[in-house]
Order: structure tokens, then sequence, then C-alpha cells
């Protein structure tokens, strides 16, 4: 009875092929609000402009490397009301914000 049951199952589990695990990478979203200087009007800024302006402070303070390692990626930006989210990888979290700060 057990015993030819728990023979079945081994001998199905070993015909299995073994998967690798799941590999999760960790992301950090950084929620941002840009302020404009009080002299000049505030305006439109597109998501190209943005984005570029964010990986240039985060290359010139972090080299090519820490730019390549952060994987950011704009998730959403609203012009309008001058908010916007940034994804980047988990490590990456620090130098991003202080980037951010430098923009």
């Amino acid at each position: 009875g057990g015993a030819r049951r728990a023979r079945a199952r081994a001998r199905s589990r070993a015909r299995r092929p073994r998967r690798p695990p799941m590999v999760v990478l960790k992301q950090r979203f950084l929620l941002f609000e840009v302020i404009f200087d009080a002299a000049g009007k505030p305006g439109h800024i597109a998501e190209e402009d943005l984005l570029k302006a964010i990986t240039e402070a985060l290359s010139s303070n972090w080299g090519l490397v820490g730019e390549a390692q952060a994987k950011l990626r704009l998730m959403y930006w609203s012009p309008s009301v001058h908010f916007g989210i940034v994804r980047c990888a988990h490590g990456s979290g620090e130098a991003l914000r202080a980037a951010m700060s430098l923009v």
C-alpha cells in the first residue's frame, strides 16, 4: 500500500528534469518632484530630456559603470504636476537619490 506509492512518487521525481531556481532581481522605485527655480517660469519637460538629465548626473558622478549598474527606467512622468517615478537596481538606490539632487 503506502510503500508502493512512496516508490512510485520517488520514481516520478527521478524522471522529472531539475529546473534551476528562479532568480528575482530586486528593484527600487523613487518618487520625485521637479521644482523649478523661483526666477524662472515652470515649463514643460519632455520625458526624454528628464531621463537624459538623470542619466547624465548619474554618469558624471558614478561613471558609465555606475550608470549601467543602475538600470534606470522612467516608469511615470506627469508634465502637468511635475511628478515622476524612476525604477533602478536594488544597490543603486542611494546613488540615484544623490544624482537626482544634482539635476
